[in-house]
């Protein structure tokens, strides 16, 4: 195991995730819900179950995709992402 690569994934997705709208949700779920144990072992689940889609799919895509271009297209789709979302607060 590399463990330079494993405290450099763990450190920056943990800091990622810090408050955003999954971990909201999550808060939000266990407040509501009253079932911690459960919602911490569905949160797990789910999460998991996205990274391992995303690593799946991200240790394959480079072959089909120059990563060049990869990077392109992924900080496009988050800047229209961006910009539909302020559309959306503007407009509602």
């Amino acid at each position: 195991m590399n463990i330079k690569t494993f405290f450099l994934v763990f450190l920056t997705i943990f800091m990622m995730e810090l408050g955003d709208k999954t971990q909201i949700s999550i808060l939000n779920f266990a407040t509501s819900l009253k079932s911690p144990f459960w919602v911490f072992l569905g949160a797990i689940l789910a999460l998991g179950t996205s990274t391992l889609l995303a690593v799946l799919i991200g240790a394959n895509l480079f072959r089909l995709i120059p990563l060049r271009l990869l990077r392109f297209i992924s900080g496009g789709i988050f800047i229209l992402l961006g910009i539909l979302i302020i559309l959306r607060e503007i407009t509602h």
